[in-house]
C-alpha cells in the first residue's frame, strides 16, 4: 500500500509540474476547468471543447437525480452557463428552464427526458443542446428556430417521418446537425439547409423524393459547405431522382458518402470527381450501370449492396475515357453484396486494378457463375481477408493461395455448385488465421480433392469452421495436425456418427461447436477429451442423438 501511495504521489507531482508550465494562461484555465468533473468521468474531445466554449466565466452544474427536476431548483441557478442532467428518473424539463437566459450548454443525454418544453426556445444564448438518440417522442418545440445562437444540435432520430422544426434555416450559427428530414410542411423544405453555411461533420438528408427537381436541390447549397465531411442521401419514394441528386453536389472536400434507395438509372458526373472521398456506400438503388469509380484517387472503402439492376461489372467500373495506369489506387475494402442479378464480373483491360486491396467480400450474388483469378493478380500480396458466400450458382472460382502470403481470413460458404479442388497452396498461406468453408458440390469426390494435406501445414490457423458436408461419414484425418486451433466448428455433417479420438490432439482448442449433426451420437473418448486441457466451451445445436446421450 505504501508503494502505491508513493507511486501516486510521484504521478501527482509530474502532473502539477506539467500544469504549472502550461502557456498561455487561457490554456491553464481550460485544464483547471476539468477538475469540476467527478473522477473517472469520460469526455470526448468535441464535448470537452463545447464545454470550454460555453463556460465563459465558470458557472457549471452537474445534477444526477433520482427524482424529477423541480421548478424551484432551476430558479436558484439563473446565471448557469452549463447544465448537465442525468438519471433516468428525470422524465421532463420544467418550464422554468426558460429562465436560465445565460445557459450556453444543456446536456440531457443521460436522462429519461422524452419531450422539451416550449420555454426552452427562450434560451437565446444556448450554443449546445445534447439529447439521447431517438428520445423525443413528440418532436422538437415549435419555436426551435428561435435558438439563434445554437451551434451544436447533438441529436439523432432514426425515423424518416420524425418532424423537423420549421425554419431551421434561421439557425445560421449551426455547425452540428446530424439529420434533416425533408417534408412538405412550410419551412421544412430542403432550402432550409441553404443558410446553414457553417455545417460540419456528418449530415443525413432523408425523404429526398419530396424534392422537386435540380434547382430545388441546389438550394441546399451543399457545394458551399466545405466542412461537411460525411453525407448520407436517402429517398423514400420515386421522384425526379436523377435531377435531385445532380443538384445535391457536395463540396470536393467530402470524405464519406452514402446513397440509399435512389431510383434513378445513373449517377451524376460529380460522383467521380470527389478527390478526397475515402468511403462510398451505395445501397438498394435502381441504377442500371456503375460509374467509373476506379478513378477516385482517395477511395479506401466501397460497399455496393442491393443493386438489383446491375447485371455486369465491366471496364466502365474501373475507368472512363481518362487514361490511368492504376484503377482504385487507394482502395482497401470492397464489398459487393446482395446483387441478385449480377451475372458477370469482367477483368479490367489493364493489369493494375485494386493494387492495395486488403478486404474483399462477394456475398449473395446468386447470378454470378464465375470469379476470375485475374482479379487477384495485383492484390495477391496485400489481400488479408477474402469472403465469398451464398453465390448459389458459382461454379468457377480458382485461387492459388501459394501467392497470397498476407491472407489472414478466408471464407467460402454457401456455394453448392462449386468444386473445391481448385483451391490449393494452404501450406504456403503463412498468415492464415481463420478459415470457414463449405458447403460445396454434393459430389463426394470433390471433397476428397480438397487440399487437406496442405491445410495440415497451416501453422498459424486458429479458427476453423467446416460446413455442409452432408455425405461425409468421417472427418478428414489431416485435421488432427492442426494443433494451433483454438476454435473448431462442425456444421451440417449429417453422416458422422462419432467424433474420432484424435480430436484430443488439438491441445490448443478452447471452443468446440457442433451444429446440425443429426446422426452424431458420441464425443471422443473420455481419455481423449481429458487431453483438451484448454477447452472451456462446447456448443451443441440440433444434434438430438448427442443431447439424448449426454443429458442427465
Amino acid at each position: 500500500e505504501s508503494l502505491l501511495n508513493e507511486y501516486q504521489s510521484q504521478i501527482n507531482q509530474i502532473l502539477k509540474v506539467s500544469f504549472d508550465h502550461l502557456s498561455p494562461a487561457s490554456v491553464k484555465k481550460c485544464f483547471a476547468y476539468c477538475s469540476i468533473f467527478p473522477q473517472d468521468t469520460e469526455l470526448g474531445e468535441d464535448e470537452l471543447i463545447q464545454h470550454w466554449v460555453a463556460k465563459a466565466s465558470i458557472r457549471t452544474l452537474f445534477l444526477h437525480l433520482e427524482g424529477g427536476v423541480s421548478t424551484d431548483m432551476l430558479l436558484r441557478f439563473k446565471c448557469l452557463h452549463v447544465l448537465k442532467l442525468s438519471g433516468y428518473d428525470v422524465k421532463f424539463l420544467p418550464s422554468s428552464i426558460g429562465k436560465l437566459l445565460h445557459l450556453r450548454l444543456l446536456n440531457i443525454s443521460s436522462s429519461g427526458i422524452t419531450s422539451l418544453p416550449e420555454s426552452l426556445c427562450k434560451l437565446y444564448n444556448l450554443q449546445t443542446l445534447t439529447m439521447r438518440d431517438d428520445a423525443l417522442q413528440g418532436g422538437f418545440p415549435k419555436r426551435m428556430s428561435d435558438l439563434i445562437s445554437l451551434r451544436h444540435l447533438n441529436y439523432y432520430h432514426n425515423r424518416a417521418k420524425f418532424k423537423m422544426p420549421a425554419q431551421m434555416g434561421r439557425l445560421t450559427c449551426l455547425q452540428t446537425l446530424e439529420f434533416f428530414n425533408v417534408s412538405q410542411k412550410r419551412g421544412c423544405g430542403i432550402e432550409e439547409l441553404g443558410t446553414l453555411k457553417y455545417l460540419k461533420g456528418s449530415l443525413e438528408v432523408r425523404n429526398l423524393g419530396l424534392v422537386k427537381g435540380k434547382e430545388a436541390a441546389k438550394q441546399a447549397k451543399l457545394f458551399e459547405k466545405p466542412d461537411l465531411s460525411s453525407l448520407k442521401f436517402m429517398w423514400d419514394s420515386e421522384g425526379c431522382d436523377e435531377d435531385v441528386l445532380e443538384g445535391l453536389q457536395p463540396h470536393p472536400n467530402l470524405q464519406q458518402l452514402e446513397i440509399d434507395f435512389f431510383m434513378g438509372n445513373k449517377f451524376p458526373q460529380w460522383l467521380i470527381n470527389l478527390p478526397k472521398l475515402v468511403e462510398l456506400q451505395v445501397c438498394c438503388c435502381k441504377i442500371g450501370e456503375l460509374p467509373a469509380l476506379g478513378q477516385l484517387p482517395s477511395l479506401k472503402c466501397l460497399l455496393l449492396t442491393g443493386l438489383d439492376n446491375i447485371r455486369s461489372i465491366g471496364d466502365e467500373f474501373y475507368r472512363s475515357s481518362t487514361r490511368r495506369r492504376k484503377f482504385f489506387p487507394a482502395l482497401e475494402e470492397l464489398r459487393v453484396e446482395y446483387m441478385e442479378n449480377l451475372v458477370e464480373w469482367k477483368d479490367a483491360d489493364q493489369k493494375c486494378p485494386l493494387p492495395c486491396l486488403e478486404r474483399l467480400s462477394i456475398w449473395s450474388c446468386n447470378g454470378l457463375t464465375t470469379i476470375s483469378d485475374k482479379m487477384f493478380e495485383s492484390c495477391r500480396l496485400s489481400l488479408r481477408s477474402l469472403k465469398v458466400g451464398y453465390c448459389r450458382n458459382l461454379v468457377s472460382f480458382s485461387l492459388n493461395l501459394q501467392e497470397m502470403s498476407s491472407l489472414e481470413e478466408f471464407t467460402l460458404v454457401g456455394c453448392p455448385k462449386l468444386i473445391p479442388h481448385r483451391f490449393n497452396g494452404f501450406a504456403f498461406a503463412t498468415s492464415l488465421r481463420k478459415l470457414w468453408i463449405g458447403p460445396f458440390s454434393s459430389d463426394d469426390s470433390s471433397i476428397d480433392g480438397f487440399d487437406w494435406s496442405g491445410l495440415r501445414s497451416a501453422s498459424t490457423l486458429r479458427d476453423l469452421r467446416l460446413q455442409g458436408l452432408p455425405h461425409t461419414e468421417s472427418l478428414p484425418h489431416q485435421l488432427q495436425y492442426l494443433t494451433t486451433l483454438t476454435s473448431l466448428t462442425l456444421a451440417d455433417f449429417e453422416g458422422i456418427e462419432a467424433l474420432p479420438d484424435w480430436i484430443g490432439n488439438l491441445v490448443s482448442l478452447e471452443t468446440l461447436k457442433l451444429w446440425s449433426c443429426e446422426k452424431l451420437r458420441s464425443l471422443p473418448s473420455e481419455a481423449a477429451m481429458r487431453r483438451l486441457t484448454k477447452l472451456t466451451h462446447v456448443d451443441v445445436y440440433r444434434c438430438p442423438l448427442l443431447r439424448q446421450r449426454y443429458t442427465p
